[in-house]
């Protein structure tokens, strides 16, 4: 789950096309995520 973005060590509620941002996550270990993987969904809901 997505608990929130950030972009810059800034929270951003919608950040702008070409930004670099982090994503929050919660219920995902690191283990659980490579480099290249893109979360996928809904606005409200996303998926890995």
């Amino acid at each position: 789950m997505v608990i929130g973005i950030e972009s810059f060590g800034k929270q951003r509620n919608q950040p702008q096309t070409g930004d670099t941002r982090g994503v929050l996550l919660r219920d995902i270990s690191k283990q659980d995520v490579q480099h290249g993987d893109t979360p996928e969904g809904a606005e409200s809901e996303l998926t890995w």
